[in-house]
């Protein structure tokens, strides 16, 4: 439609799921390089911490985390 704004992605988009360590802590380190690597594989969208259920059981400084991370690892990879 002429004048709507773009859509917000475009493409495959996937539900990331969380990593937790042996300690049941966030592996925020391991969940960052999964997403590297879906985004590596052609996946143009991932949810972090939205879909998989984990979110609820997350805190905001955990939720937050995840986000600048995850965000970090593969925003070069999606650059044009």
């Amino acid at each position: 439609m002429p004048g709507s704004a773009p859509p917000p992605f475009t493409g495959v988009a996937v539900a990331l799921v969380t990593l937790f360590d042996d300690d049941l802590a966030v592996d925020i380190g391991a969940t960052a390089a999964l997403a590297a690597q879906v985004v590596e594989a052609g996946v143009g969208t991932v949810v972090v911490a939205g879909t998989t259920g984990e979110a609820a059981a997350l805190d905001a400084g955990e939720r937050t985390a995840l986000l600048d991370v995850v965000g970090a690892a593969i925003r070069p990879l999606g650059a044009t």
